[in-house]
């Protein structure tokens, strides 16, 4: 069981929604179920996701129902958004040039740095940046 003062979390929905159509899908649903209600979604995965649509990097063959679908997963399993702040931009710029992550990796990793929470993620690229509490979907399920 995680030990955490503030039990929210914060994860990178675009990684998730890709999960549903890899083998990871069963394992992102029990981390959903395990935490009903305590986590909570950087606002800037939503922006992400829809410059995938847009790219051709994620093809919805009804991009309506695909918002829709998002938007009922969320609500689903409780998942709530922080909401966006300027000192979320100056510290992901700090990010970046220290971590070489990328615009919107740096951006979720710091929300959970200002937020003081710990980011879940399949990618270990954040276990590179200083002070952010990492942790890999498989170690708490």
């Amino acid at each position: 069981m995680l030990n955490f003062s503030n039990n929210y979390f914060t994860l990178a929905l675009v990684e998730t929604i890709r999960l549903f159509e890899y083998p990871k899908h069963r394992e992102a649903e029990n981390v959903f179920n395990k935490y009903l209600g305590k986590l909570t979604l950087s606002p800037y995965s939503l922006v992400e996701i829809d410059l995938l649509l847009r790219s051709g990097s994620i093809v919805a063959r009804d991009v309506y129902s695909f918002w829709d679908g998002i938007g009922k997963m969320l609500m689903h399993y409780r998942i709530s958004i922080f909401q966006p702040k300027p000192k979320y931009h100056s510290l992901a710029y700090d990010v970046r040039l220290k971590h070489n992550l990328s615009y919107f990796d740096s951006l979720h990793a710091a929300i959970a740095l200002c937020e003081k929470v710990p980011i879940i993620s399949y990618d270990a690229m954040y276990k590179r940046v200083r002070n952010l509490t990492y942790l890999h979907p498989s170690d708490i399920v």
